[in-house]
């Protein structure tokens, strides 16, 4: 069953974060509440709920908060909406460990700790990707 993103209008731009360090989710709070809402959802087990709920611009998943239940999540999540824009979160990693989690659809990585830079580029990508999303379905009906 896909998720359909149209049914659920962004007047806002929403980043769903999972992290089970709440240092972190206060880092990427603070980075990013001049320019969107950011959900928080601490167990990676209730992600793919939490997206369908809020339908986020971005997702920053913390490879190290439970990352069977990470990868899980974004094979769901992906499920519902091939589009949804994924990014993975953490300290350190193998180049394995990052080429196997693009491999299931995350768009990139970001080391810890969070430049503010490197957040908002992939914010940026986000919201580009959504937008183009939603201009190609109107071109669509035109």
């Amino acid at each position: 069953m896909r998720l359909n993103t149209e049914k659920k209008k962004h007047t806002e731009n929403i980043v769903l974060v999972v992290d089970d360090n709440p240092a972190a989710r206060q880092s990427i709070r603070k980075i990013l509440s001049s320019t969107c809402r950011v959900i928080d959802a601490v167990d990676p087990a209730i992600l793919s709920t939490t997206y369908q709920q809020y339908l986020p611009n971005l997702v920053l998943i913390d490879m190290g908060s439970a990352m069977r239940d990470g990868q899980d999540a974004i094979k769901n999540i992906l499920s519902y909406d091939p589009d949804a824009f994924i990014v993975l979160l953490g300290t350190e990693s193998t180049q394995q460990a990052i080429l196997e989690a693009k491999e299931r659809g995350a768009k990139g990585f970001i080391y810890k700790p969070f430049k503010r830079e490197i957040i908002l580029k992939y914010l940026s990508l986000a919201q580009d990707k959504r937008a183009s999303q939603k201009s190609t379905i109107k071109n669509a009906l035109r």
